[in-house]
């Protein structure tokens, strides 16, 4: 479960950036 969760974490922080990068350009 650990793991998972610490996937899911990953994948908020890059789609995060995602949107930031996105809202930048």
């Amino acid at each position: 479960f650990a793991v998972v969760f610490q996937l899911l974490e990953i994948l908020l922080v890059a789609v995060s950036n995602r949107r930031i990068e996105t809202t930048k350009k």
